[in-house]
């Protein structure tokens, strides 16, 4: 008993301590699409925020973007870039959405965010199927 008592232990141990060495501290979470659009034209329609209703699937509300309990808002944007902030529950993140002409008509857009992981280890794994899992939203055709 007391052997497989101290087997048990020792296996959450090293559970615990291989939860520390396999995952970063820092997470980032990356998707990158290409598209064939015009670089100024998708800037365009991501930067004013009246064009927002043709292409996005969920619920826009007072400048918020809401879509699967979560919440997008996007408080400012460069030429190439948007910042995208992203909220589930109480957990946020800063995100940033670069946009990389390929070609005149074409363009790679790339979501980048970066997580802090939590030093509790049930939820240092959870944060990785957590707040900014990389899924598929599909947007409305114009």
């Amino acid at each position: 008993m007391k052997r497989l008592v101290i087997a048990v232990a020792g296996v959450l141990f090293l559970g615990c301590l291989l939860t520390y060495i396999l995952i970063p501290t820092i997470i980032v979470v990356k998707k990158s699409i290409p598209m064939e659009n015009n670089q100024f034209g998708l800037q365009r329609a991501l930067s004013d925020s009246s064009s927002w209703k043709q292409w996005w699937p969920g619920v826009i509300n007072d400048h918020k973007l809401m879509l699967n309990e979560k919440e997008y808002r996007v408080p400012d944007h460069t030429f190439s870039s948007v910042l995208v902030d992203i909220q589930k529950h109480k957990s946020s993140v800063k995100s940033y959405l670069n946009i990389i002409a390929l070609t005149k008509q074409s363009v790679n857009v790339e979501w980048i965010t970066e997580m802090n992981a939590s030093y509790n280890p049930y939820k240092r794994l959870t944060t990785l199927t957590g707040l900014c899992q990389p899924e598929a939203i599909e947007m409305k055709s114009t």
